[in-house]
């Protein structure tokens, strides 16, 4: 995924008046080990479209892609995932380019050009899909590059928690990364009254209790009145399971609400 926005640095305005509320509970997407290899039980040609759905980092094709795999499964939650990312790179003004799909041994392989540094550099990345299984002909589960995705991923129940008189914040999904970085997304809705969203004065706390600072946001850090943005916060060889906590303030950064959510 296109991640041009995590090198953007910006300038972090300074926290004010600190407050707290209780994030959801959340549903972890489940694999059944136990099942066929998807090689020996599901549509050759839905898997194709699923991976190809992948390269080409549309939302529309990743919604198609997540009703592929079996329902509830890990194939299911990461193609979820996905699209939120996406759409808070359309959201920031920098939609992802699609990349190219190859078969390969066992698999596929999707390889893209991505921006690296604030001089724009260009980098090709490229990840290797294998080890499929299957739940009732459906794909469900597949690694990265050799890394699984158990533990790994998770999606939000659609609850929303307050924040204020700023409006509500959704979890949606988190996910550590084959390069283990730990993506958490969320989905910003403003009331009346317009807000700045701290992404990059995030912070997180590991079921162990180790707390990291955000290294990357792609979203908006404005966000106007009666609106509605998708956000995602990047922390860097986080450890999955754990409490985000993101302050929201007004735009004149005289007040402030922090709100904290679980990502399992």
């Amino acid at each position: 995924m296109n991640v041009r926005l995590v090198l953007a640095l910006f300038a972090i305005a300074p926290i004010l008046v600190n407050g707290a509320c209780g994030g959801p509970d959340v549903k972890e997407a489940t694999s059944d080990r136990s099942a066929a290899t998807a090689k020996q039980e599901v549509d050759g040609e839905e898997v194709e479209a699923y991976f190809e759905a992948h390269a080409s980092n549309d939302v529309a094709e990743l919604e198609s892609a997540a009703k592929l795999a079996a329902p509830g499964s890990l194939a299911n939650a990461y193609a979820l995932h996905q699209s939120n990312v996406e759409n808070a790179s359309i959201d920031a003004g920098q939609p992802s380019e699609s990349g190219t799909t190859k078969k390969v041994d066992g698999g596929y392989r999707i390889c893209e050009t991505q921006i690296v540094d604030v001089e724009g550099t260009e980098e090709e990345t490229c990840y290797t899909y294998a080890d499929f299984e299957s739940t009732d002909g459906k794909l469900a589960s597949f690694t990265i590059n050799g890394k699984e995705l158990d533990d790994r991923i998770s999606l939000g129940n659609g609850e929303k928690v307050k924040a204020g008189r700023f409006g509500r914040i959704e979890f949606l999904s988190s996910y550590k990364s084959a390069a283990n970085d730990l993506y958490v997304t969320v989905r910003f809705t403003t009331r009346s009254v317009a807000a700045s969203f701290g992404g990059y004065e995030a912070t997180y706390r590991s079921p162990e209790g180790r707390q990291a600072t955000a290294s990357g946001h792609i979203g908006n850090a404005e966000v106007d009145a009666d609106s509605t943005s998708y956000e995602a916060i990047i922390f860097s060889k986080a450890e999955p399971g754990g409490v985000v906590r993101i302050p929201i303030s007004s735009e004149d950064f005289m007040s402030e609400k922090v709100v904290r959510l679980k990502t399992r």
